[in-house]
């Protein structure tokens, strides 16, 4: 039964097509596309950057770990953080996903909730 009742919604959804703005396929597409975690990872400089520049710039944004299944807004993406650190004239890159519960649970389903 379970299987029929996937399908009938499946049927229903592919007859309604979501609008590009909240249709995953088209709202992570480009510059909005996931990116997965990156290590600290050092940065190739083309120049020099300023021996005095020294610290980190953070900024955080949504990263789904899974592609939705249904609707997306940024709002429902998993939190991710993207750092670059720049000290002694190198820059280091690093971006980790916020484990919070609802990214925990997904990961142990293995799939989008």
């Amino acid at each position: 039964m379970g299987s029929d009742l996937d399908d009938l919604i499946s049927n229903f959804v592919n007859r309604h097509p979501l609008p590009t703005s909240v249709n995953p396929k088209d709202a992570l597409a480009g510059n909005y596309a996931p990116v997965g975690e990156l290590p600290p990872t050092k940065c190739t400089v083309e120049g020099q950057l300023p021996r005095c520049l020294d610290g980190a710039y953070i900024r955080n944004g949504p990263d789904p770990q899974f592609t939705p299944d249904a609707a997306y807004h940024p709002f429902d993406g998993d939190g991710m953080l993207h750092a670059i650190q720049i000290s002694g004239g190198q820059a280091t890159l690093c971006s980790r996903f916020v484990r919070t519960y609802k990214f925990i649970k997904e990961e142990e389903a293995g799939l989008p909730i």
